[in-house]
């Protein structure tokens, strides 16, 4: 009955985000989808979780209601102002200055940021050289470099220099977009992002480069499209460029899993999912990271243990930065764990919320997430202003993230965006001031 439900409010939403926002690809359709893999997922019960309460349940189905009503409101004052709401139906000029003389500054962007984020994750890897030796020495003691990583033990490298590798996906999606095909641009800033993950021993850096890569790919299609310039028909170059980033993003994944030496014999696995234990793609552990988040957040309601300080997860990068200077205790870094019965510490955007705002956050973040994720929507592609773009796909960022955990608690997610809106910021006003001409570009 759940799954049939979960199906029906997936459908139902994914067809009222194309008739409000006018596209497929848009943030009702990305939550909705989302949500609904790890309920079905959940459901599937291959392996013997414990049952998810009815406050549980409620609280996701309230907030996916927030969420939707947020939306609808942003879309309901345009129309009650008399305000179009139609925004890819008529043709409009695309005019950046990053699409100038064959996108070259977009280029030189996205080379300078990708080398000097590669140079951070390059000092650290250093200083796991020193520790263990060698690389192969790194790469075989992953579990022991991912728990001395846990509890600070690995102390060093360059702080927050790999958001730069970050910044370079961002500009290379806008690239590729531009390009409608995939280009030897985005290697370098993924390599970078990828070989940070192995030596974190941690997925969370590559699947937010993924979902800022796909996610600023198709917002900026979108925008292209409205001009028949740089139209195109042809879908085939786009499907390749996703389904290629996406082995990449795979295999990484699979090598930090093998690294890290992850536990597959899981006594709570069925007979059915016992049987890909020494699988590559499809093992217990990977359907426990796919499924397992909204167990995690029953059991935390249940526990009602985590008392953070306001904000503690939300604004977790100011706390880190405060906590530098020595304002503030630090932050935990790390996510508590719940048995459930197997260990798992991710329990979707939900349960930093709750521990950071109570019930108050939980009625309100939803509704103004599709507030203003909604609001920098029609603002992107009603005045065709490229700063719109950066908030409006990491607002979706979140939304990716929201079965997972809230992905702010990330400094590399907020000092990235900051960075994006000032290089991006400064060349428009130069071209608006004309301090340069095309040709310099």
């Amino acid at each position: 009955m759940i799954i049939l439900i979960t199906l029906l409010l997936c459908f139902g939403s994914i067809f009222l985000g194309h008739k409000l926002l006018g596209k497929w690809f848009n943030h009702i359709s990305i939550y909705s989808l989302n949500w609904t893999m790890f309920i079905v997922l959940y459901e599937f019960r291959l392996m013997n979780y414990s049952i998810i309460t009815v406050h549980t349940w409620m609280v996701i189905l309230f907030a996916f209601v927030g969420f939707i009503l947020g939306v609808l409101t942003i879309s309901f004052a345009k129309q009650s102002l008399g305000q179009s709401t139609e925004l890819f139906k008529t043709e409009r000029k695309i005019d950046f200055v990053i699409f100038q003389d064959n996108c070259k500054l977009l280029k030189r962007i996205t080379y300078i940021t990708a080398i000097i984020g590669l140079i951070g994750t390059i000092y650290y890897w250093m200083i796991l050289i020193n520790k263990f030796g060698n690389i192969a020495a790194v790469l075989a003691h992953g579990n022991i470099v991912y728990t001395m990583r846990t509890k600070g033990e690995i102390v060093g490298g360059i702080p927050y220099l790999d958001s730069l590798s970050f910044v370079a996906i961002a500009s290379s999606a806008i690239f590729t977009a531009y390009k409608n095909k995939l280009t030897l641009i985005p290697i370098l800033p993924f390599l970078g992002v990828v070989l940070q993950g192995i030596a974190l021993v941690g997925r969370g850096g590559i699947l937010l480069a993924l979902f800022l890569f796909i996610i600023m790919f198709f917002l900026t299609r979108h925008l292209l499209n409205l001009d028949k310039r740089f139209r195109k028909k042809d879908k085939t170059n786009t499907i390749i460029a996703v389904v290629v980033l996406l082995l990449i993003t795979i295999t990484a994944l699979v090598g930090i899993k093998v690294s890290r030496g992850t536990i597959e014999n899981f006594k709570a696995s069925s007979s059915s999912l016992k049987k890909y234990e020494n699988s590559m793609f499809i093992s217990p552990s990977i359907y426990l990271y796919a499924s397992s988040d909204i167990v995690v957040l029953s059991k935390y309601f249940e526990k009602e243990m985590e008392h953070p300080r306001f904000g503690e997860n939300t604004f977790a990068p100011i706390y880190g930065i405060l906590a530098r200077i020595k304002v503030v205790e630090p932050p935990d870094w790390f996510q508590r764990g719940y048995n459930v019965p197997m260990w798992s510490n991710t329990a979707t955007y939900l349960r930093e919320i709750h521990a950071d705002f109570g019930y108050i956050g939980l009625a309100l973040f939803p509704y103004l997430l599709g507030l203003v994720t909604t609001f920098f929507w029609f603002k992107l592609y009603q005045n065709l202003s490229i700063i719109y773009l950066l908030p409006l796909s990491y607002l979706m960022v979140i939304i990716s993230y929201s079965t997972i955990m809230m992905i702010t608690r990330l400094a590399i997610w907020a000092i990235s965006l900051v960075i994006l809106i000032a290089i991006f910021h400064f060349f428009e006003k130069a071209k608006n001031k004309k301090l340069f001409s095309k040709s310099e570009l």
